[in-house]
């Protein structure tokens, strides 16, 4: 089955469900999985766009949201240098550095900084904790994770930051590299993640199809029959409908549809596939 032209019939042409019944050949996977990975790619370009308008773009008059959440943590940040995996800071008392934005709501707290080794992984307040030589991170199921901090800066080992004019420096220079490298991250993770969904959302459609394929050979029962390989293949088509609807709906914001409704629908469309081909050959 050609994709472009089935992929318009199945709103409206009798032709091309006569064509899914009677003269096509296979399951109809094929055709689903070039619709699964179109409308993935739409999603994911979508969300995509509206992540980076979200965080990195300017919105009502303020500066962009990852700019103003680095420089709050900047504002925070006591001089130190860290140098070939050891973090030496100009304070000697554990350090929780927090945010507060409107888009979050109630203040965030991000990290805790502590050199003194008073603060653990068995104490520590937020979800990561900076110590001399070790960065901790606690999940949260209560697993931690503990990574030298020489193996994070093992392309820049000396940072240095001798005052609070530096620390400022330092975070216009982080933003500067977020804001030109986002689209490289872009470049990478948005094929990851169309990729990824794709196998994911077409799994799930070959299940969903093969419980529409019975459905099928049931509806046939009182007019020319169809064997399961043809319910299959006419339910593939018959969804498109219902998988653009439910696309479409998610991607304007409504709520998803759940896996009953789409079935329900998957069986009304494939009935109305079936009624208006029993008379054609």
């Amino acid at each position: 089955m050609r994709f472009w032209p089935t992929f318009f019939g199945a709103f409206c042409s009798p032709e091309t469900y006569a064509q899914a019944r009677y003269r096509a050949q296979g399951w109809g996977f094929v055709y689903a999985l070039k619709l699964v990975g179109i409308s993935t790619l739409l999603g994911v370009c979508m969300l995509s766009f509206a992540f980076h308008h979200y965080v990195f773009s300017a919105r009502n008059g303020q500066e962009p949201m990852i700019d103003r959440a680095i420089m709050q943590v900047a504002e925070q940040l006591p001089p130190f240098v860290l140098d070939q995996g050891t973090l030496k800071v100009a304070q000697e008392k554990p350090l929780i550095i927090t945010i507060a934005l409107d888009e979050l709501g109630a203040p965030m707290r991000l990290f805790t900084i502590d050199t003194t080794g008073n603060t653990t992984s068995a104490n520590m307040p937020t979800y990561v904790l900076f110590t001399a030589t070790h960065v901790i991170s606690r999940r949260s199921d209560g697993t931690i994770t503990e990574r030298p901090l020489g193996e994070l800066t093992r392309d820049q080992p000396h940072i240095e930051a001798q005052s609070h004019e530096d620390i400022m420096e330092l975070a216009q220079v982080t933003i500067q590299s977020l804001h030109t490298h986002v689209w490289k991250l872009y470049g990478v993770l948005v094929p990851l993640t169309w990729l990824i969904m794709t196998v994911i959302f077409f799994i799930t459609r070959v299940f969903m199809l093969l419980a529409l394929g019975g459905a099928a050979m049931l509806l046939s029962l009182h007019g020319r029959r169809l064997n399961y390989v043809d319910g299959v293949r006419v339910a593939s088509v018959a969804y498109t409908p219902v998988s653009t609807f439910s696309a479409v709906a998610f991607m304007a914001g409504f709520t998803a549809i759940g896996p009953v409704a789409l079935y329900a629908m998957g069986v009304l469309m494939v009935f109305c596939a079936i009624s208006v081909t029993k008379d054609v050959a």
